[in-house]
C-alpha cells in the first residue's frame, strides 16, 4: 500500500520498519549479512490498521563472491558458451572499419583508392573464397582485355 509502514522480521532476530513510497514500493538492504540462507516475514500497517499476521516466510540466499563466480560459469556452460563471445567484438570492429571506409570514400576518394588495396586482402581472409562482387567484375574485365 502507498505510504504504509512495512515491518520486516528477519531470521537473524532483526526487526526493521520501512515506509513504502507513494506507489507502495519499499526496499531493504543489508550489506553486512554474511553469505548463507535467511528468511523473513513482512507485515504492514496503514492508517493505524495492521495487516494480518504473516503465515508464510520468504527465504533468501546471499552468495559469496566465489559462489557467484561459480554459478556464472555453470550458467555459461549450460547456455553452450565457453566465455566471452569474441565474434561480437570482431563484428563491431569490422562494422567500424567499413563505416570508416565509407566516410573516407565520401570525403576523399583519392585516399580511399590508396587504402582499399590494403583492406581487400583483409576482407578476403575474413571471408575466404567468397570474393566481393566487384572482384568478379574485375576478373571478367581482365579476361576480356587479354583477348
Amino acid at each position: 500500500m502507498p505510504n504504509a509502514t512495512v515491518k520486516l522480521r528477519l531470521s537473524t532476530g532483526e526487526l526493521v520498519a520501512i515506509t513504502a513510497d507513494e506507489t507502495g514500493y519499499y526496499e531493504y538492504r543489508n550489506d553486512a549479512l554474511e553469505s548463507g540462507e535467511y528468511s523473513f516475514v513482512a507485515s504492514a500497517s496503514y492508517n493505524a490498521t495492521d495487516s494480518l499476521d504473516p503465515k508464510n516466510s520468504a527465504k533468501i540466499t546471499k552468495l559469496s563472491a566465489e559462489e557467484i563466480a561459480k554459478k556464472a560459469k555453470e550458467t555459461l556452460k549450460k547456455a553452450g558458451k565457453g566465455g566471452f563471445p569474441w565474434w561480437i567484438l570482431l563484428l563491431i570492429l569490422l562494422t567500424g572499419l567499413i563505416g570508416a571506409l565509407i566516410l573516407i570514400a565520401k570525403k576523399n576518394p583519392a585516399l580511399f583508392h590508396k587504402i582499399t588495396p590494403f583492406v581487400i586482402p583483409i576482407l578476403h581472409k575474413i571471408a575466404p573464397n567468397k570474393g566481393l562482387h566487384h572482384d568478379k567484375i574485375m576478373k571478367q574485365i581482365q579476361k576480356e582485355s587479354a583477348v
